[in-house]
């Protein structure tokens, strides 16, 4: 069905986009100055801290995971 192909790339994304954003929180973490953080978080990943950088990703790839497998259950499901 439509949407259930829908939803497996909107898991796709989810996941995606979660991974990048947390890798570059950490990134940004290791690599960046004191002073140079705030100024690259804010315009990066849009964030105030690297906390909420990193949650934020990791929120959004566990999103993508239940996601995931919501659409694998309706896979299994026989619409009548």
């Amino acid at each position: 069905m439509f949407y259930i192909r829908c939803g497996g790339l909107i898991a796709w994304i989810l996941v995606v986009i979660g991974l990048l954003r947390a890798c570059l929180g950490v990134f940004i973490a290791f690599s960046a100055t004191a002073p140079d953080v705030a100024v690259t978080l804010a315009r990066v990943l849009g964030a105030v801290t690297l906390a909420e950088a990193i949650l934020g990703g990791l929120a959004l790839f566990g999103a993508g995971i239940v996601m995931g497998l919501l659409v694998q259950i309706a896979k299994g499901v026989k619409f009548e």
